[in-house]
């Protein structure tokens, strides 16, 4: 059976390209249309929440565009964006997707959870950006997993470029914006919540901001947890980290991870690697990663760069202006609920509107899925 089929096209739409500024829109393409009932079908098909309620057909497109990458050279990257069939677009709908380590993986494909994504929200007369990220999509380059700045910067690039699209398409770019994430993307949500409200960008103001299953404190419960193992996910989450941050802040990853792992995971990270291939390059215990010195240094709280790097691209410790909600599933072992109870205490402490909220005793893509009913409900309130 074919789940959310429609009109495919892949028409390119003309792009006037003037010049690489972050934000600056080269190329759209028209993907696939699609009608008001294949949208509810293709929720239905695939177990989404009840309740969501899909009131409009939606055209999506793929979009590239020039952003910065960490070393602040330019960069190219692609995202999806779903334009709904309606006279008045009620929103944005920024969503940041989950861990991936296959390039091929990414909303713009676009993949099912694009498309899902896109019947949920711009199905409900929303615009829909989703950026695939740096190293994903049709653009080369590694992905800075993790990287707070470079992928907020991406994704407010992203927001930028959809804006042009909107304008070739003669469609009224909405006042309120909502930021969305689950997995890695909660991390990606706040991290972009923050860089706009620290330096705001016209016509992107932020109206509230989701986050589901996401890690916001690296240094203090994300590491720690996952080196302690209880999830598959956890030696790629680990494994990513060091690849990345090593590369970013120009540090050798043999003064971490012991040999084979140290070279190991420069191949596994390409972006041509999948979830099974990665887990099978990397060991059952994730401390079996690393070298004695460095896990006995870690062990006695003693600093080192990574430790650094991790408290660098935490995204728990920030006063934001702006509603946020952190969902979380009790069940969930691969990102603890402490990462949402925790850092919903701390800002709301500080006078945030922040609140942590359940979904139930649910594993970790159980609560990002449900948690899609209530925040679909959250964001329909704030956009009347």
């Amino acid at each position: 059976m074919a789940v959310l089929a429609g009109c495919a096209t892949n028409r390119p739409i003309e792009v006037q390209r003037l010049d690489a500024r972050p934000g600056a829109l080269f190329s759209a393409a028209r993907i696939r249309s699609y009608p008001a009932w294949t949208l509810r079908l293709g929720l239905w098909f695939a177990g989404a929440p009840a309740g969501l309620e899909v009131r409009s057909s939606m055209t999506l497109y793929r979009i590239g565009y020039w952003t910065r990458d960490p070393a602040d050279q330019p960069a190219q990257a692609t995202a999806l964006v779903g334009v709904p069939a309606v006279e008045r677009v009620r929103g944005v709908v920024a969503y940041m997707h989950g861990t991936r380590t296959d390039r091929r993986l990414a909303p713009s494909v676009p993949t099912l959870e694009g498309k899902l994504v896109g019947a949920t929200f711009a199905g409900a007369q929303y615009l829909l950006v989703a950026p695939d990220y740096l190293g994903f999509g049709t653009r080369p380059g590694p992905h800075p997993f993790l990287h707070a700045n470079s992928t907020a910067e991406t994704v407010i690039d992203a927001l930028r470029a959809a804006h042009q699209l909107a304008d070739l398409l003669g469609v009224a770019w909405p006042e309120k914006l909502f930021l969305l994430g689950a997995s890695q993307g909660g991390h990606v949500a706040l991290a972009t919540h923050r860089a706009l409200e620290r330096e705001p960008v016209p016509d992107l103001a932020v109206r509230a901001t989701a986050a589901a299953a996401g890690p916001y404190d690296l240094a203090a419960i994300s590491f720690p947890v996952a080196l302690r193992g209880g999830a598959n996910s956890h030696r790629v989450y680990l494994g990513y980290l060091v690849d990345t941050y090593a590369r970013i802040y120009g540090r050798s990853r043999s003064s971490v991870l012991r040999s084979p792992y140290d070279e190991r995971v420069e191949v596994l990270f390409d972006g041509y690697h999948d979830d099974d291939a990665v887990n099978a390059g990397l060991p059952d215990r994730p401390r079996l990663m690393f070298r004695d010195d460095f896990l006995a240094a870690y062990d006695a709280g003693r600093g080192s760069w990574l430790r650094d790097a991790l408290a660098a691209n935490s995204v728990h410790d920030w006063v934001p202006r702006s509603p946020l909600r952190l969902y979380y599933g009790t069940n969930d072992q691969d990102v603890p609920p402490r990462e949402a109870i925790e850092t919903a205490r701390r800002m709301s402490a500080l006078g945030a509107p922040v609140e942590a909220v359940c979904v139930g005793a649910l594993e970790h893509e159980e609560s990002a899925l449900s948690a899609l009913g209530p925040i679909r409900t959250w964001f329909d309130a704030l956009s009347r």
